[in-house]
């Protein structure tokens, strides 16, 4: 079977994204997620007080995961998600895959707050109201969409003028909105740490650690 334009176009930007990220990769490389998250705790330190927002919770696996290792109290944990699935086909998955009928994975942690809708509706108001109550923020991007990841860093450029960050999924949507991100607003991105594997065996950053700073707009002189 021929691949598509859109199949093409996405096989394109995928290699150019990989490319801009080995111009400078992670120096820490792991085989697997549980490692790499382990690796993360221990740099943030679990008993550092925590601000984590999540964009795409689904079933709740990541929230869950970090909240039980971020211990101190004054950690927030907060994740955003319609919990209807995703809003188009991603790869092989339909629209409307991790279908929760609306419904938030349930949680007996007070630090948990789960805000149910589309980022397109619901993260812009949360974002005008919202302070966050640590100085250590974490994002972490799990929306799987181009769109849905870009939007959600447009949004917060604004509100966080630093923060770590966690693409689940870097090597497919993720790494095109971050440079697309990056081309548009003024930011420095340091990548930290690094996940996966391919097929054939080979180190690849299939997820990616880093920590992003805005900076100021400048021009370079002729």
């Amino acid at each position: 079977m021929s691949k598509t334009d859109d199949e093409r176009r996405r096989e394109l930007l995928k290699s150019w994204a990989e490319a801009r990220y080995n111009e400078n990769p992670a120096a820490a490389t792991f085989d697997s997620s549980l490692e790499l998250r382990r690796w993360i705790v221990n740099h943030i330190g679990p008993d550092t007080p925590a601000t984590y927002l999540e964009f795409g919770v689904a079933h709740g696996d990541s929230m869950r995961y970090f909240s039980e290792c971020f211990r101190h109290p004054d950690s927030r944990f907060i994740g955003f998600d319609s919990f209807l699935g995703l809003p188009d086909a991603w790869l092989h998955l339909p629209k409307f895959h991790f279908d929760r009928r609306g419904n938030a994975p349930t949680s007996d942690d007070p630090r948990v707050l789960f805000v149910k809708g589309w980022f397109q509706n619901v993260v812009p108001p949360f974002l005008a109201t919202w302070q966050p109550q640590t100085g250590t923020v974490f994002i972490h991007f799990d929306a799987d969409l181009y769109g849905s990841t870009l939007f959600a860093m447009t949004m917060l450029w604004s509100s966080l003028p630093t923060y770590y960050f966690l693409c689940d999924d870097f090597l497919q949507d993720d790494a095109v909105a971050l440079f697309d991100f990056a081309s548009a607003y003024p930011v420095a991105i340091e990548f930290l740490a690094q996940a996966g594997r391919d097929g054939h065996g080979t180190l690849r950053p299939v997820q990616v650690f880093g920590r992003l700073r805005n900076t100021e707009f400048r021009v370079e002189s002729a």
